[in-house]
């Protein structure tokens, strides 16, 4: 903060003209007594140096001008009528710098260097509060050191008992009052006149070192007129005031933040009395430092008072900064300058400002009221923290069933920089709950967004976060296992289902259950009964869900037929080869070959009945093509004996006028073609 007050390196009285002597009276002047003046004068040496510095760029020719040189007038400390002279002698070249900043300089110290010009003046009302030009000179005709080109003014008091204030500039011109930028005046050892003012202070500025860790103040007939130490943004408080020809000396220490900047000795003017005062400031070392010329006589002046409201925007990244409250006693215009804690700063007020990053930062505001006393600042700490938003994390199934118990976990939650106080769950489907760990039941299938709200303890405007995750309760799958079927024994039916489907998934399992106690797996199944019967088939289909309602089942009916018992009725007949049957008859014919019989039809159909239902029965238990006993249940009139229907041993009837028809046809007349004469016919 050193660089933000930049010294105006004010020469007093740079405005030529009338106006010039006006300007004093906000300055103490230098002041130097004759060598018989009392020590309680406040100039304990009689003399005085006043060094110059110039940047070494500076343009000349230059110009040594004085105010009031001469000792008679109104700005001088007068006993009686004057009588004191005083010599101005200005020096460049290799100057002694550090011979000048010992306490008490040795006079080889304040003669050294190129004596560039020299003049003594007196009492002259011509010259009272007016500037002349003292010499003429070149800037590179001064010193080289680090700051610039350096030169030394010394003014020696003689003969006489009055002291004389003047006050020294230099100019680029030598009819008027031109300062050169960057011209900058001091002195290590400077004697002052505090003039009778009222509700003024007087201001002796200067620069802390910035490894400075104490300083001792001297200070030289002071009167007893307070004296306190300030600093840019705080004081010092009071120091040892000196009394009447008298030293004071008070050592005082620096804190690490209180240095590399300008601090003043700061003293009230009286309106009763002149006060002619003299200050050392030394360092650790025994070496003066030195003070900063001129020194100015301020109004009375009170700090401004800082008053900040921060707001935290949206992004939890960028703050305002508004110090409109702030106000100053006095009244003065404030000026804003804010250091943000993060390396950057800016001016102005109010004033927006973006972090890098989350964290915290120390800000400090600096008030600076147009005093222009060092004591014109204030500085207010403003802590900023951007809080580190909580990080909601949510521990919950993606897939539920509907009317279940679903566990919702958002103890995993996190917040770097503080602790998590709520928890607020959003469950989609208009419910709400609150807590590190519900429980919610959801009643109809869908897709639902789960929200979880966690709040921490920063009371920022970045102490929300939310997190969401989807959660699908399940819509069970559908079936329809297809129509029902019906089949013979050994048939292998192919079994599809007519409709599968799943809203939410896929069908990953499909399980037919035959009612047989068989099982397969599979979209698309075969399956052959052993026996006939009625059966009921079932198919259970999953979905990829693995919750509670992924199965869904539906069955149909199979029905394996048992094949028809043919019995023969009605009478009989004889058919020839090829001959198309009645209706009645083809029936009867089909009826007999699904049972795997033969037929012999007879010239007498009423004879044959009873033969029909034995020789299907018997041909249902034995099967096609096997022949069997003969079954005793023909007549005996005027027949023959033959097999009956499906091998059985049976009677067929003829009669003998038929029986050449009988034996032109094969001796037996037959449905499927197969003899169906039994070996032991009679």
């Amino acid at each position: 903060m050193r660089n933000w007050i930049t010294p105006a390196w004010l020469v007093l009285g740079l405005l030529a003209g009338p106006a010039a002597g006006a300007a004093l009276e906000h300055t103490a002047r230098p002041i130097t007594f004759g060598v018989d003046a009392k020590g309680e004068e406040g100039d304990q040496n009689y003399s005085q140096v006043i060094l110059f510095t110039l940047p070494e760029t500076t343009p000349g020719p230059l110009y040594l001008r004085l105010f009031d040189p001469e000792v008679g007038g109104q700005h001088d400390e007068l006993h009686q009528e004057a009588n004191t002279g005083t010599r101005f002698r200005f020096y460049g070249g290799d100057l002694d710098l550090e011979g000048l900043r010992r306490p008490v300089p040795t006079q080889e110290a304040i003669q050294s260097g190129d004596l560039l010009a020299e003049r003594q003046y007196l009492s002259d009302p011509l010259l009272d509060g007016q500037w002349v030009t003292l010499a003429s000179f070149r800037p590179e005709q001064g010193k080289a050191t680090p700051e610039g080109r350096l030169f030394k003014l010394v003014v020696e008091g003689l003969e006489g008992n009055d002291g004389n204030a003047f006050e020294a500039g230099i100019s680029r011109g030598d009819k008027a009052n031109l300062p050169p930028e960057g011209l900058r005046l001091f002195s290590y050892a400077p004697t002052v006149h505090v003039p009778k003012l009222p509700n003024r202070l007087l201001e002796a500025r200067f620069l802390v070192p910035r490894n400075a860790k104490a300083l001792s103040v001297r200070n030289f007939d002071l009167d007893g007129f307070p004296l306190s130490l300030e600093l840019p943004e705080g004081s010092k408080g009071a120091l040892r005031s000196s009394a009447s020809g008298e030293w004071a000396e008070q050592r005082v220490e620096f804190a690490p933040g209180e240095t590399g900047d300008y601090a003043s000795l700061v003293m009230p003017t009286r309106a009763e009395a002149n006060n002619d005062v003299l200050f050392h400031l030394v360092d650790e070392q025994g070496v003066l430092l030195p003070f900063e010329l001129p020194m100015r006589l301020h109004p009375k002046n009170a700090r401004p008072e800082p008053r900040v409201v921060t707001t935290i925007l949206g992004d939890c990244r960028e703050v305002v900064f508004d110090a409109t409250g702030s106000i100053d006693p006095d009244g003065d215009n404030l000026l804003f300058r804010w250091f943000f804690g993060d390396g950057e700063q800016g001016e102005g007020n109010p004033i927006r400002h973006a972090f890098p990053a989350a964290g915290r930062y120390q800000a400090r505001l600096l008030v600076q009221d147009a005093s222009g006393t060092v004591g014109s600042r204030s500085l207010l700490e403003l802590p900023i923290t951007l809080n580190l938003a909580p990080e909601p994390v949510i521990a919950a199934p993606a897939v539920a069933a509907p009317g279940t118990e679903v566990d919702f976990d958002g103890s995993g939650s996190k917040d770097s920089d503080g602790k998590i106080l709520d928890y607020l769950w959003d469950f989609g489907d208009g419910s709400r709950a609150s807590g590190a760990r519900v429980q919610h039941r959801f009643n109809y299938p869908g897709n639902y967004r789960i929200l979880l709200q966690v709040r921490d303890d920063s009371k920022s405007p970045c102490e929300l976060a939310s997190a969401q995750q989807r959660l699908t309760v399940n819509a069970a799958p559908v079936v329809d296992a297809g129509p029902n079927r019906i089949g013979a024994v050994g048939e292998a039916l192919l079994l599809t289902p007519r409709e599968v489907y799943d809203s939410d998934g896929e069908v990953t399992d499909y399980q037919w259950d035959f009612g047989d106690g068989a099982t397969a797996w599979g979209r698309e199944v075969r399956h052959a009964f052993e026996r006939p019967g009625v059966y009921r088939v079932t198919l259970r289909i999953r979905d990829d869900s693995g919750v509670a309602n992924d199965i869904a089942e539906d069955s149909l009916r199979v029905v394996i037929n048992d094949p028809p018992q043919p019995q023969g009725r009605g009478p009989g007949r004889i058919v020839a080869v090829g001959e198309e049957l009645a209706p009645r008859a083809r029936r009867l014919a089909s009826a007999l070959r699904a049972g795997g019989a033969s037929v012999v039809v007879p010239l007498r159909p009423q004879a044959v009945r009873k033969q029909f239902q034995a020789a299907s029965s018997e041909g249902a238990r034995r099967g096609p093509g096997r022949p069997t006993s003969c079954v005793p249940a023909c007549s005996s009139r005027r027949s023959t004996r033959s097999c009956s229907p499906a091998g059985a041993r049976g009677c067929a009837t003829s009669t003998p006028t038929s029986r050449t028809n009988w034996a032109s046809r094969g001796g037996n007349s037959t449905v499927s073609g197969r003899s169906n004469r039994c070996d032991g016919a009679r």
